[in-house]
């Protein structure tokens, strides 16, 4: 099934309703659920992350494959590339900072 318009505001509708009857009928399961689901997010974002310094680290099962461009993200020249320098940017970069 192809997800279109509809299919996936059906999806969202009845993910939401479970979200509130959950925390509505039986709140204590409901948190439960919650924070099993944030600390599972987190363990994931840690993987990414580890695997990340991994690949910097030069662990061989970690290396960028071959036929791949070897990213330069961390390079001078290139680590600033694509940013901006002008005011809308600085206060952009302060608002996501503060949320």
């Amino acid at each position: 099934m192809t997800p279109n318009r509809y299919n996936t505001r059906v999806v969202a509708f009845l993910c939401l309703t479970f979200c509130l009857l959950a925390h509505g009928t039986m709140h204590k399961y409901g948190l439960r659920l919650q924070n099993a689901l944030g600390f599972s997010k987190l363990l994931i974002l840690c993987a990414i992350a580890l695997s990340g310094l991994l690949c910097l680290a030069g662990v061989p099962g970690f290396a960028v494959r071959d036929g791949y461009e070897t990213p330069r993200n961390f390079e001078w020249g290139t680590m600033w590339e694509g940013s901006g320098t002008g005011v809308n940017a600085f206060v952009t970069g302060l608002y996501s900072v503060i949320w």
